[in-house]
């Protein structure tokens, strides 16, 4: 049985499905944008039942993530570096 990825490893590989793209900036922040507002409409829906809103937010979630994966790549941010310095 395979070991369970680290979060390092899920996310380099994310990044790695990027690396041939060179979309420009304004679309990856419009796509971030965009999956924000699925994230807060979600979470403002009445008419979801929790259990459904919980998988749907987790899923919005990983896909703003997986955009922000995309942004690093393109831009060559350590992820690590950049959170460890908002921390300090």
């Amino acid at each position: 049985m395979e070991a369970p990825e680290h979060f390092e490893q899920l996310w380099e590989k994310s990044e790695s499905l990027f690396a041939n793209d060179q979309s420009p900036h304004s679309s990856i922040l419009t796509e971030i944008r965009m999956k924000i507002a699925l994230y807060e409409a979600i979470e403002t829906n009445g008419n979801i039942p929790p259990q459904d809103k919980h998988k749907l937010k987790s899923v919005a979630f990983g896909a703003i993530l997986s955009t922000l994966t995309h942004l690093s790549q393109r831009d060559n941010i350590n992820t690590y570096e950049a959170l460890s310095l908002t921390m300090n």
